[in-house]
């Protein structure tokens, strides 16, 4: 687990005053801090020193906050960024958050909920690290079966049911052999009614299903193979709709299709912001 004087943040804004005054007050609290005035220059900072996570205002010179959260989370998606405005405004937290934005904050940013959203960001950062080089590990091994998938994820175990976005592993057929509490949570079913039971695709309706497979398999949103935050909606065990950020990896070994790994958000929080 690192130290907080391990974790490099990046604080984008223009206005110089609050700028020092939060540098200053994360500097106090441990953080390595990184300052600069406009969204290119956070950019290419990011390029230089890659700080895990960034702070940005959205009423930027140039290039916006907004922007800079799509170019980072585009180039970095295990960087986690923090949005701050000094409107209360429902459309850019919404725009946030479906970026992938770590946390919406408004302005004057009150100590404690800074410190909270920069907790919950070291969490996602951390868990989105480990599940990138698990992801890899998952590649480099060659597994022939669905118990050989099964023994290979129980190694990270703890991580995927700690995570706190829906997790489901999948082996070559999409029979479902891993299903994290979030997705219990999510979705209502136990895992001893889905693992081993229940084929992915019955988590969808045909038609968002048919929308899945589309996008995982074209160059539209990530890559062939790979799907990077898209929106779809998930059928519970009540059959409730459930609007969700997917991403997705198909595992290979070669060219031969061995497994897939989903990772899911409820999006239900932000719906009810509008």
């Amino acid at each position: 687990m690192k130290r907080k004087e391990d974790w490099k943040l990046l604080l984008i804004d223009e206005d110089d005053e609050a700028r020092q005054a939060l540098s200053a007050f994360l500097g106090d609290a441990g953080y390595g801090v990184l300052t600069v005035a406009d969204g290119e220059s956070g950019i290419e900072l990011c390029r230089e020193e890659s700080p895990q996570i960034i702070i940005t205002e959205i009423d930027l010179p140039g290039i916006d906050g907004i922007e800079v959260l799509k170019s980072i989370k585009k180039t970095y998606p295990c960087s986690e960024v923090i949005v701050t405005s000094a409107y209360n405004g429902i459309e850019n937290a919404l725009k946030s958050f479906r970026l992938d934005a770590a946390d919406f904050i408004t302005k004057p940013i009150n100590n404690d909920t800074l410190m909270a959203a920069l907790e919950r960001a070291k969490k996602r950062c951390n868990i989105q690290r480990k599940l990138q080089d698990y992801t890899a590990f998952l590649e480099e091994r060659w597994m022939n079966t669905s118990e050989e998938l099964a023994k290979i994820f129980s190694f990270q175990e703890r991580l995927i049911e700690s995570s706190i976005d829906g997790i489901i592993g999948c082996d070559y057929d999409r029979k479902i052999i891993v299903f994290n509490n979030s997705m219990e949570q999510m979705l209502g079913y136990s895992k001893d009614m889905v693992s081993g039971k229940m084929f992915f695709y019955q988590l969808f309706s045909s038609r968002e299903w048919e929308k899945f497979q589309d996008q995982l398999y074209s160059e539209e949103l990530g890559g062939e193979d790979k799907l990077y935050l898209s929106e779809s909606t998930l059928i519970s065990k009540k059959g409730e709709k459930i609007p969700v950020r997917l991403s997705a990896q198909v595992l290979l070994q070669g060219n031969e299709e061995i497994g897939l790994v989903a990772f899911f958000r409820d999006l239900r929080k932000v719906k009810r912001l509008k």
